[in-house]
């Protein structure tokens, strides 16, 4: 029986989501186009209408991960809570996605991305100086708002969050246990929140 055929986009999904999970199970390196087509049931060559090749795959990989990780930001940014809150919920966002993508930040983390050639390096600058000015967006109206201590630099903080993320990922890549990973996840956001809050809560914020 031959494989359904299914919108561009759609299949252009399907194999991202296939190479995502043989990655994060053997190792980028280890990820090539028969094994992604054979997971789904094409041949190659399917493959390699929807991505030029390899490189191409992965590079789609960190373009989507990064879009996920901005649409967190829009997606908080509408709400109408104050600022300390929309940085716990996009801090929870993360975690969810970590947590429930896990080959993502083995994939993301690997020495091919993190040590990847010119046009790979440029592609994760664009995402994380994106991300970072989203981010140092949001605590400057904070600091408007009287809701962040007012000597905040918005881009240190901006800096320090993105470093506890990467520090989950780091973690989860030297396979600790992922209970107390994500338990310390909680304890380190309470400490960084603490640090910028102009007023401290008398309830500490639930993140997991």
């Amino acid at each position: 029986m031959g494989t359904k055929k299914m919108r561009t986009e759609d299949r252009r999904e399907q194999i991202l989501d296939a190479a995502l999970e043989i990655g994060g199970r053997n190792g980028l390196q280890a990820m090539n186009i028969g094994d992604i087509a054979d997971r789904i049931g094409l041949v190659p060559s399917a493959v390699y209408r929807h991505f030029d090749g390899r490189e191409d795959l992965v590079d789609a990989l960190i373009e989507r991960t990064g879009s996920r990780i901005l649409e967190n930001i829009r997606l908080v940014s509408r709400h109408k809570e104050d600022i300390l809150h929309q940085l716990g919920c996009l801090f929870r966002l993360h975690l969810h996605l970590i947590r429930t993508n896990p080959a993502v930040m083995q994939i993301i983390f690997s020495d091919e991305v993190v040590f990847g050639g010119e046009k790979r390096q440029g592609l994760i600058r664009r995402i994380t100086a994106e991300y970072r000015n989203e981010l140092a967006s949001l605590v400057k109206k904070g600091k408007d708002a009287g809701a962040v201590k007012p000597f905040i630099d918005p881009f240190g903080a901006a800096f320090s969050m993105i470093s506890l993320l990467q520090g989950v990922g780091t973690a989860l890549k030297m396979e600790g246990s992922r209970k107390e990973i994500f338990a310390m996840a909680g304890s380190a956001w309470y400490i960084f929140e603490s640090g910028i809050a102009m007023y401290q809560s008398s309830v500490r914020r639930k993140i997991l």
